[in-house]
């Protein structure tokens, strides 16, 4: 008896040792993808904010939006505007819009401009179109980046908090640039 005793506290130890070696190697593989997943995001043009900064002026541009009016810079001159550049193939974008839509519904967003300038020609894109329609002045497709680009827009979504013309705050995150802005 005691020679099975000492087996199965053998066997026990050694799965323990295994067990122990299994989670290491587990935890270590969890912070190579933390640090892979970390430089991805640095580097990947899929989220974040713009380059142009706080405090500039709104730059030029022109577009014709999805109701056919021509749109300049001039749109955003007097009041508040939030100016939402969105993706149809990003999902962070298709996430904000009904964040946009609560915030354009609460008493903080009444009475603010959007302009929503809207990069793709896919059926999910149309699905944005359709949400956002009402709600805000879209631009999309071959008129959308243009204004993109004067915008200085690196990637998706990118907003921009304007007040008479001037950037007041810029970011991905509506909750947060509409504390800063």
């Amino acid at each position: 008896m005691s020679q099975l005793a000492a087996v199965a506290i053998g066997l026990v130890g050694a799965l323990c040792v295994l067990d122990l070696l299994l989670t290491l190697a587990v935890v270590r593989r969890l912070r190579e993808m933390g640090t892979r997943l970390s430089a991805l995001e640095r580097s990947s043009p899929v989220r974040g904010p713009s380059q142009l900064s706080v405090g500039s002026s709104v730059p030029e541009f022109s577009a014709v939006t999805v109701a056919g009016e021509p749109l300049s810079e001039q749109a955003l001159v007097g009041g508040r505007s939030l100016v939402a550049f969105l993706h149809s193939s990003c999902a962070p974008c298709h996430e904000l819009v009904p964040e946009l839509k609560a915030y354009l519904a609460s008493p903080a967003g009444g009475g603010q401009r959007v302009l929503a300038v809207l990069i793709g020609e896919d059926h999910q894109a149309d699905g944005m179109v359709g949400e956002l329609r009402g709600l805000a002045t879209i631009v999309r497709g071959a008129e959308a980046r243009p204004v993109a680009s004067a915008f200085a827009v690196i990637g998706f979504p990118t907003l921009y908090a304007v007040a008479e013309g001037k950037v007041q705050a810029a970011g991905a995150d509506v909750r947060q640039l509409l504390r800063t802005g």
